[in-house]
């Protein structure tokens, strides 16, 4: 579904990501993990082309992407929940919905998909008409996963899904995370909770300084020496 062959990216020349490659197959649940600006959210954002890769090449779908405007990705079925949520926030949670479904192919099947979105997300259904900036936290992060489900993707970016929620709602957010996985969605996690993450996906990459230090089954991981000490506490 989604292959990265060491791509770079640079920022004022100053080196984001530098020979990073990493795959998703069609179905799967990956996640990319590390502490702060090791570079997970600049790969989330070349992916979807909000960034310029400088080296390397992105093939999703057996498509060449790196060089395709970030406008034309969500066509091809990529959609990026972005870190910090960024609902529209005197926008109605409908209203957020509709938004979504930006691509000529979404469109004519809007209303099915918001009413797919509503049983996902019941409280979502409960809040439609209230504005999305009045909601809690984690109804935010409910409602900005829900807005790119409205493209029906086929891989699904995900940047820091559990960032300023309380361990509760995040149980409730990656409990529906993991609903929309078992659908066949392909899903990409970038995230800093690396207990959660890895109590979830079946694979992932550690990124360090820009680069993929390891990479194996989370089981695998769950037990590498330096995952335990650096990211798990142990």
């Amino acid at each position: 579904m989604l292959q990265i062959d060491s791509i770079a990216v640079d920022y004022d020349r100053i080196p984001a990501l530098t020979n990073v490659s990493i795959h998703v197959n069609p179905g799967e649940f990956v996640g990319v993990i590390g502490a702060n600006r090791a570079g997970k959210t600049t790969l989330l954002r070349a992916i979807s082309g909000l960034v310029p890769v400088h080296a390397g090449h992105i093939m999703f779908a057996g498509e060449r992407i790196d060089g395709l405007a970030s406008h034309r990705r969500p066509e091809l079925g990529i959609a990026h929940v972005p870190e910090g949520r960024q609902v529209f926030p005197r926008l109605t949670v409908e209203e957020n919905l509709i938004l979504g479904a930006i691509t000529p192919a979404s469109k004519p099947a809007r209303n099915q998909r918001i009413e797919t979105v509503y049983a996902l997300f019941p409280k979502l259904a409960e809040r439609r008409k209230q504005a999305a900036g009045t909601l809690s936290g984690g109804e935010q992060q409910m409602l900005a996963i829900g807005r790119a489900l409205m493209l029906d993707p086929r891989l699904l970016l995900l940047d820091e899904p559990s960032m300023g929620l309380a361990p509760i709602i995040v149980d409730e957010v990656y409990s529906k995370i993991c609903e929309i996985q078992k659908l066949g969605l392909s899903i990409l996690l970038v995230e800093q909770n690396v207990p959660m993450a890895l109590g979830v996906i079946s694979r992932a990459y550690v990124l360090e300084h820009g680069e993929v230090s390891i990479s194996g089954s989370a089981e695998a991981l769950k037990t590498d020496p330096g995952v335990r000490t650096a990211f798990l506490g142990l």
